[in-house]
Parts: C-alpha cells; sequence; structure tokens
C-alpha cells in the first residue's frame, strides 16, 4: 500500500448536478493535496455485509468522480483528481473515466430512472 507523507486541506463545495426533472447532491466531503496533488474525495461508508447493500464497483466509483468533476471542477485547483475513499477498506480509488462516455452513461440512467419514476 502505498503512503503519503504530506497533506493539506483545501475547501470544497458541494452542488446539485441536475438533468430534466432529476436532481443529484454532489456533496464530497475533503479536499486534500496529497503529496503536492489536488484530490476532491468522496467517503464510501457502506461496504457487502448483506445481500441488500451495495458494492463500490468499479463503475459506481467512476459514476460517483464524474459527478464531481462534471459539478466542482471549476471550483477546485488545477489538476484535481476525483477520488472516492473506501473507508472500512482504506483504498483511495482514483478512477480513469472517458468524459464523454461517462456522461451518456449517467444521462442514459437518469433518463431511464425518471421513467421508471413516473408510473409509480
Amino acid at each position: 500500500m502505498k503512503r503519503y507523507k504530506d497533506f493539506k486541506w483545501f475547501d470544497v463545495q458541494s452542488k446539485l448536478w441536475v438533468y430534466d426533472n432529476l436532481a443529484i447532491s454532489v456533496n464530497p466531503e475533503l479536499g486534500l493535496f496529497i503529496d503536492g496533488e489536488p484530490y476532491l474525495i468522496k467517503l464510501y461508508f457502506k461496504e457487502t455485509t448483506t445481500p441488500a447493500e451495495i458494492n463500490l464497483t468499479k463503475s459506481r466509483s467512476a459514476n460517483i468522480a464524474f459527478l464531481m468533476f462534471d459539478c466542482l471542477r471549476d471550483d477546485c485547483p488545477e489538476g484535481t483528481k476525483m477520488a472516492v475513499l473506501n473507508v472500512k477498506k482504506g483504498n483511495l480509488i482514483v478512477p480513469d473515466f472517458n468524459v464523454n462516455d461517462q456522461k451518456i452513461s449517467i444521462q442514459g440512467s437518469s433518463v431511464h430512472f425518471l421513467a421508471i419514476w413516473e408510473q409509480v
């Protein structure tokens, strides 16, 4: 496991990611310079202990990172990496994602969710 030596805080914002009638709160907990590199970090506390709980998959971490990037990149230091910290496992995940592909994926999921929601 990589050991980091130098940490400095920076302020983080929270915003809404909006698509059509869907609004998702984007609220990272930490803004850190780690060994001089800026990271915007969402803390992830859930971990599968029962079948009903949600695993932090590669896709899920990429979705979280994209939402932070799309909403908050202009409020962060230049070159900020979007990351998810799996608190239970102690893993800092910095997903690699294509912005356009991720945007299409999230918007498609949003359309699907809204279609179901309107039927309820």
